[in-house]
């Protein structure tokens, strides 16, 4: 079948400049995806090819409807032969033509504008790729670093601006947002073996505290708008400007996280000299220990305590009927938590070599 988007049809198109065609108007299947707009215009060997354009810094328009207006050329031989064009233009120059499009139907061409018109206004107002690395709101990483689309966001009805992220440029929800408040802190990092790193930490009103965020951008010209578009929205919110170096600073002598050794103790019986030698033990030793050690442990590194009885529960429910036993059960509830232990060692472990702001 003809491939999909976020939003595809048939159109026909053409290169056009001052209003002129530079070609025969081909009919092409055409499907817009991310931030390109991919034109189906032939068949080799059983095989769509597209002819790709990014939009980047593109403008959708429509013909003028005023009174004697005279229409380009391209325009009115669309509208000679009953089609409706509209096209995309580049007013900086990113592209030197304009490309026309022209659909079927009235309808058509309002249903493309929308849609490109929603996508353009992201892509074209302070968004941009960045590498952001999991686990912010838990502390340690389990997925890596994922790529996002990141939209700066300004406050709207007094409300603070964001940072929101999203899988791509025209996903239709985020992913997640990140506060830029007067609070936030921002600052290049050099824990990370990623180029071009910075990091955020900041946090929302209903968040109990604040949260860091590792970011990387793609080269040291995109680090630096970064840095300046988010201290100029931290200080639009009634932060002050701070000095925000495009290269990390180095960084100061290790200190220790704390650990919640007191609190462990008292509440679960398990020695702080016991629970520091847990730490270093290897992942197959960790997962003979028992859940209530285990969870002790995660308490004692700092890190939230699973709900292990809900798990437990779920994955009975879940296995019911199968020749799953119970020590199976546990154990791959052992091995979640045995990972976030590996994951909270390795942090850790950067952290002595240089401080973090986790």
């Amino acid at each position: 079948g003809l491939p999909e988007g976020d939003f595809s049809g048939w159109l026909f198109t053409v290169k056009a400049q001052n209003g002129k065609g530079l070609a025969r108007p081909k009919k092409c299947w055409c499907v817009l995806l991310g931030d390109t707009l991919h034109r189906y215009d032939e068949v080799r060997r059983g095989a769509l090819t597209p002819v790709s354009q990014v939009l980047k810094g593109a403008l959708c328009k429509s013909p003028l409807k005023l009174m004697g207006q005279e229409q380009p050329q391209v325009f009115k031989r669309f509208m000679d032969n009953r089609q409706f064009p509209f096209k995309l233009t580049w007013p900086d120059g990113e592209v030197d033509h304009e490309i026309v499009l022209a659909a079927a139907t009235s309808s058509d061409r309002q249903s493309w504008m929308k849609a490109l018109t929603a996508s353009l206004k992201k892509l074209n107002t302070g968004g941009g790729w960045l590498m952001k690395e999991g686990g912010r709101k838990r502390g340690f990483s389990l997925t890596g670093w994922k790529k996002r689309w990141f939209v700066l966001t300004p406050g709207v009805d007094g409300g603070m601006p964001d940072l929101q992220y999203y899988d791509t440029p025209f996903a239709p929800t985020s992913r997640g947002a990140i506060a830029v408040n007067k609070g936030a802190e921002i600052v290049p990092t050099d824990k990370t073996k990623k180029p071009h790193s910075f990091c955020i930490t900041s946090q929302f009103a209903d968040e109990p505290k604040p949260i860091t965020t590792v970011l990387s951008a793609s080269s040291g010209a995109e680090l630096k708008k970064w840095l300046k578009a988010i201290q100029d929205s931290i200080v639009a919110a009634g932060g002050e400007r701070k000095n925000t170096p495009s290269t990390p600073q180095k960084s100061p002598p290790y200190k220790a996280p704390l650990l919640r050794a007191a609190t462990v103790e008292g509440s679960l019986g398990i020695s702080n000299s016991r629970l520091t030698k847990m730490m270093a033990l290897e992942p197959d030793e960790l997962r003979g220990l028992r859940i209530k050690q285990l969870k002790a442990l995660v308490e004692f590194m700092d890190m939230p305590v699973p709900d292990t009885d809900a798990q437990l529960k779920e994955l009975k429910a879940r296995y019911k009927g199968t020749s799953t036993s119970s020590k199976e059960i546990e154990d791959e509830v052992k091995r979640d938590m045995v990972k976030m232990i590996e994951n909270r060692r390795e942090l850790l472990s950067q952290s002595k070599k240089t401080m973090g702001l986790w």
